[in-house]
């Protein structure tokens, strides 16, 4: 597909990546998290998502959750931080993981999303994304959908850093 690169899943918004795509990821992330959580026996799994200052982040955030959410998974939806502030709360939160919605250092024009696990542990291609895209455009899991809070980490993780 092109986008499922080695670090993360990233292209050019609004051709390589739309907002029903992103969406779409949502599930495909949504099933691949469920699998990895039934493994080991878990039941109910809690994500976090942020995402950077780019318009298409705004855009694509939403729609991204929504695809989480239909696979019943609860989400925390930190807004507009910094990758590290995204770690730091999959940490904080005790969380199954995270999805941040930027494109780091490249372009504008880019959209893109770093996963990550437990404990912020960073989910590559060979680590899990290559089975994330095998399953893109797969329906959601049955079942209830996931609940969805807001939270503002701003000061704490301010106070976090300057402990540090």
């Amino acid at each position: 597909m092109g986008i499922f690169k080695s670090y993360d899943i990233r292209g050019i918004f609004g051709s390589e990546i739309t907002v029903d795509l992103a969406g779409k990821i949502g599930v495909a992330l949504g099933r691949h998290f469920r699998g990895f959580a039934e493994h080991r026996g878990k039941s109910e799994l809690h994500l976090v998502v942020g995402r950077d200052m780019r318009p298409s982040a705004a855009e694509c955030a939403p729609a991204l959750i929504d695809g989480l959410r239909a696979n019943g998974i609860r989400v925390t939806d930190i807004g507009m931080v910094t990758t590290p502030c995204l770690y730091y709360a999959v940490g904080r939160l005790g969380a199954d993981g995270g999805v941040m919605c930027t494109a780091s250092h490249n372009p504008a024009q880019y959209i893109g999303f770093k996963v990550c696990r437990e404990r912020a542990v960073p989910i590559g291609y060979d680590a899990g994304l290559k089975d994330v895209e095998a399953i893109l455009g797969t329906p959601p899991l049955p079942g209830a959908v996931g609940g969805l809070t807001t939270l503002d980490l701003d000061e704490s993780y301010l106070e976090f850093l300057a402990g540090m």
